[in-house]
């Protein structure tokens, strides 16, 4: 993902994070990086000079529009946005929670997040009924900057056919997604 700021009267953007070179490796300001170290079995963290690039839990599964999801004892699903959508949206100034009891259909449009940058729509995963919104995010909407796979979840939902998770992304195949789509 690039980011930074355009220096004035420059015209060249000075980039926290220019590009990423080779799998593993990363240019910053002209330096390459590589993988420094795995913080967990579940987390993938890449870190060059302290800045994390990447926080994709591997027991949870992926959507190409930057949804999570946590499948729960219960069977029903837990949904929020990812790390990665997060931390390209910026600080988060409001979500709209979605309304239990509707029934959606996979990828219809469910809930809003909205930050400085942009508003975005939140899409169902899989099709089903929304069984709870999380009411915190009302208040702070911050939680799903601080701890997008956590405190920070969206929505709960009961599958109509739990067989669709099975057919989202893992965490590998999510990072490649992601890889493609800055490339």
């Amino acid at each position: 993902m690039k980011t930074g700021k355009r220096e004035e009267g420059s015209g060249q953007r000075k980039d926290a994070l220019t590009r990423k070179t080779n799998r593993g490796k990363f240019e910053k300001n002209g330096t390459t990086g590589v993988v420094a170290f795995r913080l967990r079995p579940s987390v993938i963290s890449l870190t060059q000079g302290g800045l994390a690039m990447a926080n994709i839990p591997s027991e949870l599964r992926y959507t190409r529009t930057h949804e999570w999801v946590r499948q729960e004892d219960d069977g029903t699903i837990v949904v929020g946005i990812t790390d990665h959508a997060q931390s390209a949206l910026g600080d988060l100034v409001f979500v709209e929670i979605p309304e239990t009891g509707v029934t959606v259909a996979s990828g219809d449009s469910c809930a809003v997040v909205e930050s400085v940058k942009a508003a975005t729509d939140l899409y169902s995963p899989v099709a089903g009924e929304i069984t709870a919104g999380n009411e915190q995010l009302a208040d702070s909407p911050e939680l799903v900057n601080q701890d997008s796979y956590g405190d920070g979840w969206i929505m709960k939902l009961r599958p109509s056919d739990a067989g669709e998770i099975g057919e989202l992304m893992d965490a590998d195949a999510y990072e490649s997604f992601v890889e493609e789509e800055e490339s």
